[in-house]
């Protein structure tokens, strides 16, 4: 890791780009065409890869977590779908009682690519039998499994979609 480091801090140095360490933000306009390109993709991968993603930003949470939430976890809450999901880093003891209140998931009737509540009606069409098995995840398969079918979507869609020869994907208007 010293020689990346040293590599790196060199071409810092000498102005070769922004390089950055560790995870960096999704910018929202790209999640809204990475989920516009996941259910123009018209498959069952597509289909996967808008829930999970709109049902991960939903929840603010990381995309591991997703995976730990269970049918009868989501439930119809007036205008909304609330979700009691209290998963916390910081506090292991869960003395905070705000942490245990439900999030709340609501429709976005005025922007398609961002609404939840489309995406997860097809995503059920799909998986019907999932209504009936309410103590099972909401993500079919185990949790590296539910990443990686994530992870093979998203690929599938940059490709499909950002050409790296002609505009880089960090250089576009994302």
């Amino acid at each position: 890791m010293d020689g990346v480091k040293r590599i790196a801090n060199e071409a810092r140095a000498a102005g070769e780009g922004d390089i950055h360490d560790g995870a960096r933000p999704l910018p929202w306009p790209l999640y809204l065409d990475m989920n516009d390109w996941f259910m123009e993709e018209g498959t069952e991968m597509g289909v996967y890869g808008g829930f999970f993603s709109s049902f991960t930003v939903n929840l603010a949470c990381r995309g591991d977590n997703t995976k730990q939430v269970c049918v009868k976890h989501v439930m119809p809450a007036g205008d909304s779908f609330m979700v009691p999901f209290s998963h916390e880093k910081c506090n292991q003891a869960g003395d905070d009682m705000t942490m245990r209140l439900p999030r709340h998931i609501y429709a976005n009737a005025m922007d398609a690519s961002a609404d939840f509540v489309s995406k997860g009606f097809y995503y059920f069409v799909l998986h019907p039998e999932l209504v009936g098995q309410p103590n099972s995840s909401i993500l079919k398969g185990n949790q590296d499994a539910a990443t990686q079918k994530f992870n093979r979507v998203v690929k599938n869609v940059l490709r499909a979609n950002v050409d790296p020869q002609n505009v880089p994907l960090c250089e576009s208007k994302h």
